[in-house]
């Protein structure tokens, strides 16, 4: 029979990763090591459970309504959509006073990633010159100079 996948334990997991359970029917009725990736990475550690669950420590990421596909004997499964990463979430700016020249401020939060991927940091309605991804909760901008007050 076909692998079927129907439902998450969670659908939503921060940047640094999660353990869900996937869940669905023809899993195997014993260990066949199944496969599971969210996204386009591999889950760091998955375990088979039963019939109907599979066990996976997803990897780091960042995006959202990622496919979850679990693949058990050759045989795939895909549920469309299903993970997203939390959102990034700014907390606070350490230099909140940039010069009319311009200025790197260093921007805290949570949920920026585990890599230096695609950042795109906005002040105002203005994008940064360049940014720079430092950890899951800092990223330096280049604020232009004359951008805004207030913001």
């Amino acid at each position: 029979d076909s692998v079927i996948v129907n439902n998450m334990s969670s659908t939503f997991g921060p940047t640094t990763g999660a353990s869900i359970v996937v869940l669905g029917k023809n899993m195997g009725q014993f260990d066949s090591t199944p496969a599971v990736s969210v996204g386009t990475s591999t889950c760091v550690n998955t375990s088979w459970v039963s019939d109907s669950a599979v066990n996976c420590l997803v990897s780091a990421g960042t995006g959202s309504a990622l496919n979850t596909t679990v693949t058990v004997d050759a045989r795939t499964s895909i549920l469309s959509g299903a993970f997203s990463f939390e959102v990034p979430i700014v907390t606070g700016v350490l230099e909140s006073s940039i010069p009319t020249t311009g200025s790197y401020a260093v921007i805290l939060g949570k949920n920026f990633g585990m890599s230096n991927g695609s950042i795109e940091v906005f002040v105002g309605d203005t994008v940064a010159a360049s940014s720079v991804w430092s950890s899951d909760s800092t990223i330096s901008a280049y604020v232009a100079d004359g951008t805004g007050q207030n913001l």
